[in-house]
């Protein structure tokens, strides 16, 4: 084992530890991963699958994805990479633009419905049960705030 191929194990062997120290701690305190952190799990994969690749090829972090885009043009056929390079880069625009926004649609408008029920006050009906107009057009210009405004915070 050369000493590159040493280096390459060990910041294998650092990225799997930081992996799943990020990971524990994240069920720790049993939540969702945020955006950093997940960020973070994301370069801390990529790191390891290159240090690791890195250990078998023995070229550096930088050359591997260079080594493998050559030994693929070597064995594949040019005319199917762009076909796939095509496929690939539909499924994205539909991703970004089709489903990712009706995902973000629907969670904020569950938690403005959620802001509704929540603030919502028993006080505001009278004695028939029916509320106050005052009170629904308050409830709605609020939870249409809301509503915008966890649109503008995700990215819509």
């Amino acid at each position: 084992m050369t000493t590159f191929q040493k280096y390459s194990f060990f910041i294998w062997i650092l990225s799997l530890v930081v992996f799943f120290l990020i990971l524990s701690l994240v069920a720790l305190s049993q939540r969702e991963i945020n955006d950093y952190e997940g960020a973070g799990l994301a370069t801390v994969f990529v790191i390891g699958i290159f240090s690791f690749f890195s250990m078998f090829i023995g070229k550096s972090f930088f050359q591997i994805p260079l080594v493998l885009i050559s030994s693929l043009n070597r064995k594949i056929s040019k005319k199917l990479i762009i076909i796939s390079s095509i496929i690939v880069t539909i499924f994205l625009f539909f991703y970004w633009f089709q489903v990712r926004p009706a995902q973000i649609k629907t969670s904020c408008q569950k938690e403005s419905d959620d802001y509704i029920t929540r603030e919502f006050d028993r006080e505001d009906t009278d004695k028939d049960g029916l509320i106050s107009q005052e009170s629904i057009d308050w409830l709605n210009s609020h939870a249409k705030r809301k509503y915008e405004r966890c649109l503008h915070r995700n990215g819509l």
